[in-house]
């Protein structure tokens, strides 16, 4: 079944358009300038009657929305007073008012509706970032995943250069140590999708009277601001310099596990040794015939990033390329253990790519920019015959019809709900919550 994308601010929006609860003019409005923290105006309000608005509830969404109970409207210049004052000033940010029910009221009703499908309208998820380790057989099954149909492993079992710069000669020398230089980093970006890295081969050399015993490492960080975050995603094992002379050689630093990179990304190799001294030391080449387009360099000194932009590193990112098949029903299980574990009895590779497969539950809207996982037109029919059903017996009734707008709601759900039901691959096997 198909699903249109929708928000949780829309949803709300078009559950209480339906129960007659949303002003103004059927739209959300922006608060005009001068709106503070214990009054908002808005001129197009001004349509409305004196204290029309008294004793509703009105939304300010800002990032962390904050409701208020208005106490009085004037609409001569379309301004509302409410209690207590908000944290953030009104501004001129987007708000909405509601009568019959308060935005909490609406958004549990809507997270309720999708935990009342959530043993059935499963989701598909599929998880590659486990790997086969040496003697060892039960592995911590990915979060979110509720039940496993298939787990495969890559036959493959290889890696292939997915990323490249530079010649196999460099055009200069950019040594650690020269200048306080104690790291130098190479900007790459991710392409369309998520790359699983085992290495990074740089093109390095020594100086002719390079003899001190070293090590070197690369870590890939994160960006900030076109530069490196500090923040390691992975960190390689590390090389000995006595691996280098003074002939430009491919270094080859692999990770201890695959690291995941995100798609459309940008990342940075940051290269250092352990020598601490402000002497010349590893070279990392650079190939300045041409650039690298969109990328870019960068040297650390004194705790500080700069931003080469007219030089880039020579550098190669190793990644899987997997090609997947199927471990085999009878080889896995997964163990009634605390801590969810697959149990993986089959002789596979060390090292090799783990892929599984499954489903997982709906997750319900914690954000305004939300979207809903399953149906919008069930979750909203039955949002709103729970709203509808919590009024039917309230004595302060406002008079409209809620046991008919219930009826009417609810068999419309019990409709939409059994198309909703997921259907299931074979040899599925579920996994006992915590």
């Amino acid at each position: 079944m198909a699903i249109i994308t929708r928000t949780r601010q829309q949803m709300r929006h078009d559950v209480s358009r339906k129960l007659a609860d949303f002003e103004p003019h059927g739209t959300t409005g922006v608060a005009d300038t001068g709106s503070t923290v214990s009054f908002m105006k808005d001129t197009m309000l001004s349509t409305f009657p004196n204290d029309h608005f008294n004793g509703w509830e009105l939304t300010a969404l800002h990032s962390t929305p904050e409701s208020r109970i208005c106490t009085d409207f004037t609409k001569s210049s379309g301004s509302v007073d409410f209690a207590p004052n908000m944290a953030v000033g009104i501004g001129t940010t987007s708000y909405e008012f509601h009568q019959k029910f308060t935005k909490l009221e609406y958004d549990e009703a809507l997270n309720d509706a999708i935990r009342s499908v959530s043993d059935a309208a499963l989701l598909d998820k599929v998880d590659d970032t486990l790997a086969i380790r040496k003697n060892l057989q039960a592995y911590n099954i990915p979060s979110d995943f509720v039940s496993i149909y298939d787990v495969q492993y890559d036959v493959r079992n290889s890696q292939t250069i997915v990323k490249r710069f530079g010649a196999d000669q460099a055009d200069r020398d950019a040594s650690l140590g020269t200048s306080s230089i104690s790291k130098r980093s190479q900007s790459f970006s991710v392409d369309t999708s998520d790359l699983f890295v085992r290495g990074v081969a740089l093109l390095l050399r020594t100086p002719g009277s390079y003899s001190a015993a070293r090590t070197m490492t690369v870590k890939i960080e994160g960006d900030s601001s076109d530069l490196p975050d500090g923040t390691a995603v992975g960190t390689s094992n590390t090389v000995a310099s006595s691996a280098l002379d003074e002939v430009w050689r491919w270094v080859l630093f692999t990770f201890p596990q695959r690291i995941r990179l995100a798609k459309s990304t940008r990342y940075h190799i940051v290269f250092y040794d352990d020598i601490t001294t402000d002497d010349v030391r590893v070279s990392w080449a650079i190939d300045a015939d041409a650039g690298y387009a969109g990328e870019w360099a960068a040297t650390y000194t004194t705790a500080t990033w700069t931003q080469v932009t007219t030089q880039d590193h020579c550098f190669a990112v190793y990644a899987d390329d997997p090609e997947w098949e199927s471990v085999g029903p009878k080889y896995w299980e997964v163990v009634p253990a605390s801590t969810r574990q697959l149990y993986v009895n089959r002789s596979l590779p060390d090292g090799c790519a783990l892929r599984v497969l499954g489903y997982q539950a709906p997750s319900v809207m914690s954000a305004e920019t939300d979207n809903c996982a399953v149906s919008p037109e069930y979750v909203e029919a039955k949002a709103i015959s729970s709203l509808c059903a919590s009024r039917i017996e309230r004595r302060d009734n406002d008079g409209y019809d809620y046991a008919l707008q219930y009826k009417i709601w609810y068999d419309r759900s019990e409709i939409l709900r059994d198309k909703l039901r997921t259907r299931l691959k074979a040899n599925v096997r579920t996994i006992e919550p915590q």
